[in-house]
């Protein structure tokens, strides 16, 4: 994949109040995503952002990566929080019960 195709709307998101703009700007980054064959995790961080969900995910943030987006990585540039799935369960207090 070619940086510069995408280094435009990675580097600053656009700083609106609308939640269609934002949508509107999201599926526009979709589109380039596509043209590139890049994997459609954006929607996911598109829909956490419009909705202000957590995004919850087994991978870790890793600036360091290039190649491929991260949903953490891709959260963190588009202010979008996320949580790994341990988290989640720490959060909900849940607890693993066996039948006696």
């Amino acid at each position: 994949i070619h940086r510069s195709a995408l280094s435009g709307w990675t580097a600053a998101p656009p700083q609106c109040s609308s939640c269609w703009s934002f949508l509107a700007y999201m599926l526009l980054a979709h589109m380039v995503c596509l043209k590139h064959k890049i994997s459609d995790r954006l929607w996911l961080v598109a829909k956490a952002k419009a909705t202000g969900a957590t995004v919850v995910t087994h991978e870790k943030l890793n600036l360091a990566i290039r190649k491929k987006f991260l949903i953490p990585n891709v959260c963190r540039v588009f202010g979008v929080k996320w949580i790994d799935t341990f988290e989640l369960l720490e959060t909900l207090e849940a607890r693993f019960v066996l039948p006696t």
